[in-house]
């Protein structure tokens, strides 16, 4: 068997992450430029980085098995100017469902897995996930 080879289940997974994480990438561009508050601004804009590195790793893992990469959200898909759309406050407590809703998403992708390579990136998610969802908690 071929150990770069993703099985059917192990790409529909990825293809889900990655349309989610791109999305989400868009929404945290949008939330950070019209955070008002430093700390909350601080927060996402850690969160931003982990998920785009992730997103990075997630390319590699498909470049690497020979599939096809989804496109996902891209820059076009953010218009920079747009005005804010939610209170301050609000940017949190929505990030702070969408590690919730996280949580739930990577212990099933994690439960479907087969390859190493992948059920440590769900892992890995999952730590990045427990902890800005404790920071967003908190704040």
């Amino acid at each position: 068997m071929n150990s770069d080879k993703l099985t059917s289940v192990e790409f529909g997974a990825l293809w889900t992450t990655y349309h989610k994480k791109t999305m989400i990438l868009r929404i945290l561009e949008h939330l950070i430029q019209h955070a008002e508050d430093h700390k909350a601004k601080t927060l996402m804009s850690g969160l931003y980085e982990k998920l785009e590195k992730k997103v990075r790793e997630m390319e590699g893992i498909m470049e690497k098995a020979g599939a096809a990469k989804p496109s996902g959200f891209t820059k076009e898909d953010f218009h920079e100017n747009a005005p804010a759309l939610f209170t301050n406050g609000f940017d949190i407590m929505f990030c702070r469902i969408l590690k919730e809703i996280s949580m739930g998403m990577y212990v099933l992708h994690t439960t479907i897995s087969y390859r190493a390579e992948i059920i440590n990136f769900y892992r890995e998610l999952t730590e990045i996930t427990h902890l800005y969802y404790h920071h967003f908690t908190d704040y």
